[in-house]
């Protein structure tokens, strides 16, 4: 399975370069291209709408009902999931699935045969720490808890 880490603002062009390198297969017709929201809150349809002015073509989308995808053309063969709970649904075994806005989500790499690929949107330290500051501007130490060891880098 392929990880990715980038920046909220370039996660989409990231998909772009993955379909012209040849990784995946490159749609023809919107129905070979779905995008499936957990729901309608507003970072999955902010990043789809993202998503969706950069591909530049029609993409068909659906939402989760009850954690189940309503329905799929039958030509799709890339799915772009928004939300955990959608790239956890259950795809078709031939389906590419690129999923992002699913932090603690990892796709199990014998299910998807290396047909996965996360795109983590964990904005830069520097970014954070700036946050940090107009909330805590006392702030001098910052202790962490937990965290998963891919997010080994960014503490660093």
């Amino acid at each position: 399975m392929k990880q990715l880490r980038l920046h909220r603002t370039k996660w989409f062009r990231c998909i772009l370069f993955v379909v012209s390198l040849g990784m995946l297969p490159s749609p023809s017709t919107a129905q070979e291209l779905t995008a499936v929201l957990s729901s309608e809150l507003s970072p999955y349809v902010e990043a789809f709408e993202g998503f969706r002015l950069v591909w530049n073509r029609p993409i068909h989308r659906v939402q989760l009902v009850d954690g189940q995808v309503p329905y799929l053309p039958l030509d799709t063969r890339i799915v772009v999931t928004f939300g955990g709970q959608a790239a956890l649904a259950t795809y078709p075994p031939d389906v590419v699935v690129i999923y992002c806005l699913s932090p603690g989500v990892t796709l199990e790499k014998r299910a998807y045969e290396n047909r996965a690929i996360k795109i983590a949107m964990t904005p830069s330290a520097n970014e954070v720490i700036q946050k940090m500051k107009v909330v805590q501007p006392t702030l001098r130490r910052l202790g962490v808890f937990w965290v998963s060891a891919s997010q080994e880098p960014f503490l660093q």
